[in-house]
């Protein structure tokens, strides 16, 4: 969710991450841009998909990032960003996700459907991040993690929304797979924001 200027820069530098997932970071375009200008020199490498389709998600990084492409499910609300990063000498795929409301079922279905044949495509170690609007325990987080094979995190933390705290809904997500795990998982709290952003640790295993 959207934040506050000053608290939203406050907490990536506490967080201190090598690598930012946004996933509604152009719903205000004048703090998108004020945001990206000023994280340009920690985060120099970054994408997002077009804001004029709808889409919100933007991924920042301090390693470089290609293979940089867009899923587009034929709708206005492309559900990823994509792109790789090397890590250890070994590609890693980063998907950022924005997934479609539960409400709107059939949407949802279909950006869940253009994630796993996009999935499907691709190999090696792979990291998804962002707003999938479903708790873990819904059929389509299930089944969804189920088929792709990403493993669960350890441990899930009430993101939605912000101000119930812990007893919001799980609905934002770091999940991995193949020869990336995510360790460690925790909240942080942005003020202004109806969600709370997840801090990951994500590991790679080596030989």
């Amino acid at each position: 969710g959207t934040g506050d200027h000053d608290t939203i820069l406050a907490a990536i530098a506490q967080a201190d991450p090598d690598i930012l997932v946004l996933p509604e970071s152009w719903s205000s375009f004048r703090l998108a841009v004020s945001l990206l200008d000023t994280l340009a020199a920690s985060y120099p490498h970054r994408t997002y998909c077009p804001v004029a389709s709808g889409c919100s998600v933007t991924i920042l990084s301090r390693l470089p990032l290609d293979n940089i492409r867009t899923l587009d499910p034929g709708m206005a609300w492309p559900p990823a960003v994509v792109a790789n990063v090397t890590l250890a000498g070994q590609p890693v795929t980063i998907f950022g996700v924005h997934l479609v409301f539960p409400l709107a079922r059939k949407a949802q279905v279909k950006s869940i459907d253009i994630l796993s044949a996009a999935l499907a495509e691709v190999d090696g170690p792979t990291v998804m991040a962002g707003d999938f609007n479903a708790a873990p325990w819904s059929h389509a987080m299930r089944d969804f993690s189920r088929a792709a094979g990403f493993r669960p995190p350890p441990g899930y933390r009430p993101t939605w929304p912000s101000g119930l705290g812990y007893a919001g809904l799980p609905i934002d997500h770091v999940i991995a797979r193949d020869t990336v795990a995510v360790t460690d998982i925790g909240v942080l709290n942005v003020d202004g924001s109806d969600h709370r952003p997840i801090l990951a640790t994500v590991t790679l295993e080596t030989d």
